[in-house]
């Protein structure tokens, strides 16, 4: 089968978000968990797919089929050869299997453990198709048996460029041993499930969202049962229950660490810790690793007190939706900054406790000297953080993962060049669009986020305030960290505060951006799957420079 390629044009396998305000949420908190920006494909070698036509495989010759961003693509060819010269399909050399199968009245079956797209060549009957409950049923099957790649080829296209499966369902919560549908509704087109999940970290409720079409059109989880690390029976230093915005619609569960003996006569230094971007529990757990709760156990076992709270997009995630405040016109003061600064009066108001610093990871890092700023506070510490713009930060993270799929030989140069070129016209739309007057951008997007929200960040920008300032600032970045990279964050950030009294840069070598020794070979997520702590020179770093 040797037909001509012509390369589809990028947005052709990357469609733009639904606008549907039902979904806004759910797509925030998939792409933003963990900080982690999901890159513009991923895409697998050709030979890790077998595909079958009534169980007999396909020679496709030299034409192999592309696995792109969840999706398997064949050759154009091949419909013409299976299904006759005469089918309607686009003029494009490589055409998406299972949609242009099914849209033609065919059947896919899909075996994760061979990975087999077996055709059947039938009319596809429409109970099957639309069988809303099973759908719901076969995606907790497959994660179930762990099989994140089977779960996400069921989802739509939509969900799978944002929404990392084993990241977000297993990352944040562990593996799922169980599960139960215990209510349903539907609304329009849509049909909901609110699903009971057993996980290895606990019980969680999930809300899973099947369309018209039988795929999965939204994931998110309404309520998990999580609980903080707390001291052993050996520690130096105690752990309060605090409410962060106590009586408010919002409020939030944190934990306050403080050293023994710190009183009103003996007060001592305390920290906020600002999560980065998503919905974040307040150890910022992630697999096996709990970073906040690292920072937490060792600042206050010498001397310094630590208040940490579940992030508002964590703990009222389900609310918020239904409030309607996270939608189009979320920014960064609501996801982020208002709850700092409740901490900082709790803090302020304790005669425990003497100077309040602000101590920002990540997006955290990038809002934390806004925070200080609009908090009045005595310093700020950023950890893996960016001076850029969210989609600037967007930009370089996609260039990074298809500039490591090129060198892993998972894509070709040319496919790489398309990608690197559309994630370019993204950019220059972005910077465009960023320079709009406001009441233009509401309903608009950026990098697939609300074009608001990245305004957002874009007025909270931390060089300005940083050297138009004299607040003590503290950078610390990881030479292994490639969500903030050395040459496109850390770097512009020494440069621009060089010889700036208030200011100390610290570079780490081999850490990750969990603020982590590395220990993989890997730069992308598979870097977090290994458990870890906290790198013992960053604390100490920490606790020295707060104590001078």
């Amino acid at each position: 089968m040797k037909t001509k390629r012509r390369f589809f044009e990028f947005r052709e396998i990357v469609p733009q978000f639904r606008r549907n305000a039902r979904f806004v949420l759910v797509m925030l908190v998939a792409i933003m968990v963990v900080n982690v920006f999901t890159p513009l494909a991923t895409l697998a070698t050709a030979g890790e797919i077998r595909i079958t036509v009534h169980g007999e495989d396909v020679d496709f010759g030299e034409e192999n089929p592309m696995f792109v961003d969840g999706r398997t693509y064949v050759p154009y060819g091949f419909f013409v050869e299976i299904l006759g010269a005469n089918v309607d399909l686009p003029a494009l050399s490589m055409l998406p299997l299972r949609s242009t199968m099914e849209n033609l009245g065919h059947i896919i079956e899909w075996d994760s453990a061979t990975r087999t797209a077996n055709i059947r060549l039938v009319a596809q009957e429409i109970e099957t198709a639309n069988d809303a409950r099973a759908s719901a049923t076969a995606f907790m099957d497959r994660l179930v048996v762990n099989d994140a790649m089977g779960a996400a080829l069921m989802m739509s296209a939509e969900m799978q460029q944002v929404f990392p499966v084993d990241m977000v369902m297993f990352g944040m919560h562990g593996e799922v041993i169980d599960f139960t549908i215990v209510d349903e509704m539907q609304q329009e087109d849509l049909n909901i499930f609110i699903i009971s999940a057993t996980h290895t970290k606990g019980a969680a409720v999930h809300s899973v969202v099947v369309d018209a079409n039988g795929e999965i059109a939204g994931v998110q989880v309404v309520d998990f049962s999580f609980e903080p690390r707390l001291p052993s029976a050996n520690a130096n230093f105690a752990a309060e229950a605090i409410v962060v915005g106590e009586g408010t619609e919002w409020y939030l569960d944190g934990l306050l660490t403080i050293p023994n003996g710190a009183s009103a006569q003996n007060p001592v230094p305390a920290v906020i810790l600002v999560h980065g971007s998503g919905g974040q529990n307040m150890d910022t757990s992630f697999f096996e690793n709990r970073p906040f709760a690292d920072i937490a156990e060792y600042l206050s076992s010498n001397g310094i007190a630590v208040l940490r709270y579940n992030k508002r997009t964590w703990m009222h995630s389900h609310g918020m939706q239904a409030a309607v405040v996270f939608g189009d016109d979320i920014t960064v003061w609501e996801e982020t900054i208002e709850d700092a600064l409740l901490a900082a009066e709790i803090l302020r108001a304790d005669e425990r406790i003497s100077e309040v610093f602000v101590v920002g990871h990540s997006m955290g890092g990038l809002l934390a000297p806004r925070i200080a700023e609009e908090g009045d506070l005595d310093g700020v510490i950023m950890l893996a953080a960016s001076p850029h713009p969210l989609f600037v930060i967007s930009y370089n993270q996609n260039i990074h993962f298809i500039n490591e799929a090129l060198a892993a030989g998972e894509i070709s140069q040319e496919i790489a060049d398309m990608h690197i070129a559309a994630a370019y016209a993204w950019l220059v739309e972005a910077r465009e669009m960023i320079t709009w007057p406001i009441e233009e951008l509401a309903g608009r997007y950026i990098f697939h986020m609300p074009a608001l929200y990245q305004r957002s960040i874009y007025d909270s920008l931390p060089l300005p305030i940083i050297i138009g300032g004299n607040r003590p600032t503290l950078i610390i970045h990881g030479g292994r960290d490639f969500q903030a990279s050395t040459e496109a964050d850390f770097l512009p950030m020494v440069e621009a505060t060089e010889g700036l009294a208030h200011v100390i840069t610290m570079y780490f070598d081999g850490i990750n951006h969990l603020l982590m020794q590395s220990q993989t070979d890997f730069n992308d997520l598979r870097d977090y799957h290994v458990q870890g702590n906290v790198d013992e020179n960053i604390l100490r770093s920490m606790v020295e420079w707060i104590v001078r």
